[in-house]
């Protein structure tokens, strides 16, 4: 089955030769039209939840913000209970963890959304966001750590190096 994404993709590999893990994670995850968590702002349906792809701890029980906000609570004591005190969520998504972090400071920040502040104290939180990020892949062997790439086949690549790619 041929997908817009990897149509795309192909297109690229076609023109330019094979392309890393990362830019096939950038593509199929964050493309600007085609992209997996892109596509959902802009149809009808949300990835997450009941009627999406999957859920997210917090929106299956209340109990996982509640045992976050509880070993925020401890760092925030351990700091001497700052005044200026903030919870960085990095891929907030749609932020249901704002609730359990209410009585804090809460600065969401999702790919098209929210900043990182430049200045802060307190905490950034994170749940399902480092495996979400475009990564590069890498093989140890012979020796040395050549980048993985992919062709259009599923099959081992020439590297610019003249090793073969993963």
């Amino acid at each position: 089955m041929t997908t817009p994404a990897g149509e795309l993709l192909a297109g690229e590999i076609g023109r330019d030769g094979p392309v890393t893990f990362r830019r096939f994670m950038e593509v199929a995850l964050y493309h600007a039209e085609h992209g997996y968590y892109r596509r959902a702002q802009r149809a009808p349906s949300d990835p997450f939840g009941k009627h999406g792809d999957f859920f997210t701890a917090e929106q299956m029980q209340p109990v996982f913000g509640i045992l976050m906000a509880a070993r925020i609570r401890q760092l925030y004591r351990e700091m001497g209970e700052p005044r200026e005190f903030t919870v960085v969520e990095l891929g907030a998504g749609t932020p249901e963890m704002a609730e359990a972090f209410s009585e804090w400071t809460y600065i969401p920040v999702d790919i098209d959304s929210g900043n990182l502040p430049e200045k802060f104290r307190g905490v950034v939180f994170s749940n399902e966001f480092f495996d979400a990020l475009p990564v590069e892949a890498a093989v140890y062997r012979d020796g040395g750590v050549p980048r993985a790439a992919r062709g259009v086949r599923r099959r081992a690549v020439p590297m610019a190096d003249g090793r073969r790619g993963a």
